[in-house]
């Protein structure tokens, strides 16, 4: 079956308000590292969790990715508000009893971010619109929701603050158990090792095991690359920045405008040392904290901070090599 009919097909149900689809951002891949980052880090998203939603949950419109039932977007007064329209229109399909469904084999390629500013951009903008949302636009529907709606939207528009804040504390906790001199836990380093691998291994086994069966979307990602390595360890300054941004715009009351993500030919792209400050910050704190007199109750930490250290410095090789690769790329082709 093609695109059209794989969305088209659940309207069939007259209770089904939305049809989503996966959101394959893959036709830039091949020259955009960032693309593929999140092409691969959001695999599980678009297929298996999304296509799970079908089960009496919510699947989430994503992006452009999703079709609408006409008499059901008057009910709903159109779409929704915000950057993030795509979340309040779901919101708003549910709390007003209209049903949506994945349709996990309508696949559609499109470009994804075109560098890694862009990315970065794309993460904060996107944070601070869902933030946003939880705070002025969520609470207006929030009691037409069952309670498995209600637990799942306010776990999606509060993944981003979790998911910024838990990365804070894990940079963090070794640096002040060091300059502290107090450890937060007693265990061993190889002993925390052991149960930190064992747990990877079985939410690896998973992941397998879901791409074996064709789940992902797309089916052909990759569960383990460099690019997703990079992208987790880089994208949660500008998540938490997108939290705070967010939070003072309902405080303050005040508009936002937004930036359209650039997609297409779009040139040779600046990479400006601002965009690497979070990083820098993070290796010169954690190389600070080297030189903490502790005592060896707290020489377990060290690993982490020079962990820390050497992660971030190789991220940011890897940012600045592949912009003047991606670059060089553009200007040879220009030249053809």
């Amino acid at each position: 079956a093609g695109y059209l009919e794989e969305m088209l097909r659940p309207f069939a149900d007259p209770a089904v308000g939305y049809v989503s689809a996966p959101s394959i951002c893959d036709a830039n891949a091949k020259k955009s590292w960032a693309a593929r980052a999140r092409l691969y880090a959001e695999a599980t998203l678009h297929g298996p969790l999304q296509s799970g939603y079908n089960a009496g949950w919510a699947p989430l419109c994503i992006g452009s990715h999703y079709a609408v039932r006409t008499k059901a977007l008057k009910e709903i007064g159109g779409l929704g508000p915000e950057l993030a329209e795509d979340h309040t229109t779901t919101l708003m399909m549910n709390a007003n009893k209209w049903r949506g469904i994945h349709a996990t084999d309508a696949i559609a390629h499109g470009d994804g971010a075109e560098s890694f500013t862009d990315s970065m951009f794309q993460e904060f903008q996107w944070t601070r619109s869902l933030i946003i949302i939880l705070l002025t636009v969520t609470p207006k529907y929030l009691k037409n929701l069952p309670s498995r709606f209600k637990l799942q939207f306010l776990f999606s528009e509060l993944w981003y603050p979790l998911f910024s804040t838990t990365i804070v504390f894990a940079y963090s906790l070794p640096i002040i158990a060091l300059v502290t001199n107090k450890p937060w836990v007693n265990v061993t380093y190889i002993a925390f090792s052991f149960y930190t691998w064992i747990l990877s291994i079985i939410t690896l086994s998973i992941i397998i095991w879901i791409k074996n069966r064709g789940w992902l979307r797309p089916s052909n990602s990759k569960f383990i690359s460099w690019e997703t390595f990079v992208f987790q360890l880089i994208r949660w300054p500008w998540v938490l920045l997108g939290v705070l941004s967010g939070i003072i715009v309902c405080i303050s009351r005040k508009d936002v405008s937004f930036k359209v993500t650039s997609k297409g030919e779009i040139g040779n792209r600046p990479l400006k040392i601002g965009m690497l400050t979070p990083y820098l910050v993070i290796i010169f704190l954690s190389y600070i904290s080297l030189y903490a007199k502790g005592s060896p109750m707290v020489s377990g930490y060290l690993y982490f901070v020079i962990l820390n250290i050497i992660t971030y410095t190789i991220s940011i090789f890897m940012i600045i090599k592949n912009h003047f690769n991606e670059n060089k790329s553009f200007s040879r082709k220009s030249r053809l």
